[in-house]
């Protein structure tokens, strides 16, 4: 659990931020390829995964300083702050996401669709961060 709350959220955003690269290229990895043409041709969808890009980068370089890989002059509390933001707004979306799909399926009937695993995939990024926050005791060495 040690490992998943040091490196979790900074392999989250890695992964993340590497498919909206191949997404920005034209390779539609777990997407659903004619939906993903469409969305991705227009130019705004192209500036939309570079900005995903840009805060998936300075996610994975937060969640290293708050594992105390990345050592910084920013204090903890501050480091610690962003971290329970980006915490906040991953499980909010990703429980956004839920409860619309939800609605569609209880009161449109559509069936579930593989596209709402991504719910998932917010909020278990929302966790990482979250665990990454904690504040750990000091570890100390008795000879």
């Amino acid at each position: 659990m040690k490992v998943l709350s040091i490196y979790g959220a900074a392999a989250w955003s890695l992964i993340f931020g590497v498919l909206h690269s191949l997404w920005a290229s034209g390779f539609y990895i777990l997407l659903s390829a004619d939906e993903a043409e469409k969305a991705f041709s227009r130019p705004a969808f192209f500036i939309y995964n570079f900005a995903v890009i840009i805060i998936c980068i300075i996610g994975f370089l937060l969640a290293l300083m708050q594992s105390d890989i990345i050592q910084t002059q920013v204090r903890k509390p501050v480091i610690r702050f962003f971290g329970l933001c980006i915490a906040a707004l991953l499980t909010l979306r990703g429980l956004a996401g839920m409860i619309h799909v939800l609605y569609l399926v209880v009161f449109d009937n559509r069936t579930l669709s593989i596209m709402s695993l991504w719910d998932l995939w917010f909020c278990l990024g929302g966790f990482l961060y979250y665990l990454n926050t904690k504040t750990r005791r000091r570890q100390t060495v008795m000879f």
